[in-house]
């Protein structure tokens, strides 16, 4: 399309012309704008100079195949030292300075953050290496009883009895009177006294084999203990051992509104419960002859 025709034209042919040929940004353009932009659309293209050979030579495969004679290795083009931060300044200045000012404002923050973070980082905590193969001890070789509270109405007793401690309660009563006597939880009431004087007690029988046991109090809101022990025949209570004192909670909300904060002086042994109750073999219960 030649020059000369299209200046005969108007503006509205010219934008006319420019859509049917699928052009963009015609339409802010003057009439010598639009007629430049049809002329270089409807222009041919020019065509490269052939070589002397009569053929153009490909730059690219020659290029490559130099490189490969030459024993070189082809890197990729890397950009002019500083074209990133350049475009990054070009994008910023593309936002708007409230946009700018934001994002500014947060990574302040975010850097105020981790110097805040870094003062109070204490490194990681070495802990011990643990041995896979350590196992519990089914016990710890004491004959002791344990009494902890479970709510207002229930108690929880568990305890360790050894086999020394069975032979000598069978050397003192007999093979006869030890076959007889029972194995018994025996719980105190001590609220406003000791167990020199309690308030009352009653006994619960228990297997030798068990470990532990759940008591149901007859009373709420008190102090008791409990004693393990065998009772003869004749009705003797022999004590094997004894357990500390405690104190149920009251029932319902506390009537007290300032904080008391509880303190724990020591911690006592803890006992585990064997998965399985031993044998009667292993008992020191054994109701055997007693011969080692």
């Amino acid at each position: 399309m030649k020059r000369s025709e299209l200046k005969t034209k108007t503006v509205a042919e010219l934008k006319a012309e420019a859509r049917s040929l699928g052009l963009v940004g015609y339409s802010k353009l003057r009439r010598d704008g639009l007629v430049d932009l049809l002329v270089r659309s409807t222009a041919p293209p020019r065509k490269r100079k052939p070589a002397r050979g009569g053929k153009a030579p490909d730059r690219t495969r020659a290029a490559a195949g130099k490189s490969r004679k030459a024993g070189a290795k082809v890197t990729p083009k890397r950009g002019k030292p500083g074209s990133r931060k350049r475009r990054a300044t070009a994008a910023d200045k593309a936002l708007s300075p409230r946009t700018r000012r934001a994002f500014s404002l947060k990574q302040t923050n975010g850097e105020q953050q981790r110097v805040t973070a870094a003062k109070y980082y204490i490194g990681v905590e070495e802990t011990a290496e643990l041995d896979a193969s350590f196992v519990l001890p089914q016990g710890y070789g004491e004959d002791a009883i344990t009494l902890l509270i479970r709510d207002p109405y229930w108690l929880y007793a568990f305890w360790e009895l050894t086999q020394e401690r069975g032979r000598e309660l069978r050397d003192i009563l007999g093979e006869d009177e030890f076959a007889g006597s029972r194995l018994v939880l025996r719980v105190y009431d001590l609220t406003g006294t000791d167990v020199s004087a309690p308030n009352e007690h009653y006994d619960i029988d228990v297997s030798p084999e068990s470990r532990n046991w759940y008591v149901n109090v007859l009373r709420v809101e008190r102090d008791y203990s409990v004693d393990i022990g065998v009772i003869a025949p004749d009705g003797s209570f022999i004590l094997i051992a004894r357990s500390s004192r405690v104190s149920l909670p009251p029932i319902g909300p506390s009537s007290v509104i300032d904080e008391e904060w509880v303190t724990v002086d020591a911690l006592g042994h803890i006992y585990r419960q064997a998965d399985e109750p031993p044998d009667s073999e292993s008992s020191w219960w054994g109701r055997g002859s007693g011969k080692q």
